[in-house]
């Protein structure tokens, strides 16, 4: 298993850049992220979870996770771009 890498290797590799946070923005993806969970609540609530749709909920819970975190990287001050991409 590979080590959990330290957040300013990130920040040395370019893959994370520091920029002017930018509130609204982070809003945005925070009620963007409140939609898309009240979303999956009610197609859980109504479809159940079953082996059809599992790995799609689970899609829909980790872009609901990722948002946030955008949104509280943005809050910091920081962008992140992926390796291999570029910050837009």
């Amino acid at each position: 298993m590979k080590a959990i890498k330290d957040f300013n290797d990130f920040i040395e590799n370019g893959i994370v850049k520091r920029q002017s946070p930018d509130k609204s923005r982070a809003e945005f993806l925070i009620k963007q992220a409140e939609h898309s969970y009240l979303f999956l609540q009610d197609v859980i609530n109504k479809i159940r979870i079953n082996e059809t749709n599992a790995n799609d909920i689970m899609k829909s819970c980790y872009d609901i996770l990722m948002e946030l975190v955008r949104a509280k990287m943005i809050l910091k001050g920081y962008n992140a771009a992926g390796q291999g991409r570029k910050s837009t």
